[in-house]
């Protein structure tokens, strides 16, 4: 669930997401969401503003699972070492929503506050979901238009003090630490391309192996033959061999757990000069495949620059997301039976749907609130994970249940 949910924390709602419809079917009753749900450092918060968040997130995390085609039929009930991956789930999202609290509660320290045009946009896009959601779908939620108005509050809030807090880190990351090597290379792949009668892919047989190989080899023999090899256009010459080959450029750095160039290039790149072609078809520790590799910069400066960037920007998220889990363990929280009552299980299930050809807005990116797995309010737009579009041509969240 970590990684996947990583995946959904990567920027804040857009007002716009709660101007489109949320449609359900099957049962219609809900929870009263004027209840408290939790009360942290002495702030209550209900079940209509917790309950959407939670929903919310819940349609996200399905959408997503569509998107990387995965299935949906049997996520939120399977088993987990505590429990259930719901229970998971809700336990996730409640320390998310907890901390969208203590970050709005930090607004006088940080000097954040909503403008006029704020406050009258949001009540105009909390009005409008009101407007576009049925009664039987709002009774599901328990949401209100008061509770759709702190929620797009929360997400202003958080975007605001996160970024100041991550202007106030200071961390660094050395041209060492960043180091980037850069290489080109072709892939002469040695996978079979025939299924057995039971769908199997059929190993290559070793002749056919020899000619992947010599394929390779007429793409160094070209490279070599081009008279400048540092500079020559190894995906041209490729395609002269095989229209179906194509060059690679691809860099990487020490102990990057994380790049595509497999240990065997890195190796040999190791040997080389910058603009030096290997003499040699290496073939894939990973793969087995065919490589024509050359070794562009040992050094690549703009590649170097634009990794400690990024490095640069995890650190200072590894340290807001410290702070945060800090906060939340000073913080003084506690949650009722009503909330306690909320199941997160596959019989109750909440997707997105967005226009077909709808021009959507661009999200601001902001930090999770949440360290250990990313399932915070924080997620990305509904309208980007590509689901269907309803008969009313608007977003929407279709909760169902049995």
């Amino acid at each position: 669930m970590k990684k996947l949910s990583a995946k959904l924390a990567c920027g804040l709602l857009a007002v716009s997401l709660f101007t489109a419809s949320l449609s359900g079917c099957g049962k219609t009753t809900g929870p009263d969401g004027t209840k408290e749900a939790f009360e942290i450092d002495g702030e209550s918060v209900n079940i209509g503003t917790a309950n959407f968040l939670l929903r919310f997130q819940q349609a996200t995390m399905m959408s997503y699972y569509s998107m990387f085609g995965q299935g949906t039929g049997a996520i939120f009930n399977s088993k987990t070492e505590d429990g259930t991956y719901g229970q998971g789930f809700k336990k996730d999202v409640l320390d998310s929503i907890e901390k969208m609290y203590l970050l709005k509660a930090k607004a006088d320290d940080y000097q954040v506050s909503l403008s006029d045009d704020e406050v009258k946009k949001i009540d105009e896009a909390a009005a409008s979901f009101m407007k576009a959601n049925s009664n039987e779908v709002k009774e599901k939620l328990g949401v209100s238009k008061k509770n759709v108005s702190e929620i797009l509050e929360l997400y202003t809030y958080q975007s605001k003090i996160s970024s100041k807090i991550l202007d106030e880190i200071e961390v660094e990351v050395s041209d060492d630490e960043a180091a980037q090597t850069s290489v080109t290379f072709v892939k002469v792949s040695t996978e079979g391309t025939k299924k057995d009668k039971d769908g199997k892919t059929i190993d290559l047989t070793k002749k056919e192996k020899a000619k992947k190989k010599e394929q390779a080899q007429q793409v160094l023999d070209k490279v070599n033959a081009s008279g400048d090899p540092a500079n020559a256009d190894m995906d041209a010459l490729a395609k002269e061999v095989d229209k179906d080959l194509a060059a690679t450029q691809n860099n990487y750095g020490k102990d990057d757990e994380e790049t595509t160039v497999d240990e065997a290039l890195q190796k040999a790149a190791s040997k080389l000069q910058d603009g030096q072609v290997n003499q040699d078809i290496i073939e894939g520790k990973s793969d087995g495949a065919y490589y024509v590799l050359r070794l562009d910069k040992t050094f690549d400066q703009e590649k170097t620059e634009a990794k400690k960037q990024l490095m640069i920007s995890d650190k200072k998220q590894d340290k807001y997301n410290k702070m945060l889990d800090e906060w939340l363990k000073k913080a003084d929280t506690k949650t009722t039976k009503d909330w306690d009552k909320l199941r997160v299980i596959d019989n109750d299930v909440y997707t997105f749907k967005e226009q077909e050809q709808q021009e959507q807005p661009t999200q601001p990116q902001v930090p999770s609130t949440d360290s250990s797995s990313n399932t915070d309010s924080s997620s990305t737009d509904s309208q980007s994970t590509g689901a269907e579009s309803s008969s009313n041509g608007s977003t929407s969240v279709d909760g169902q249940s049995d």
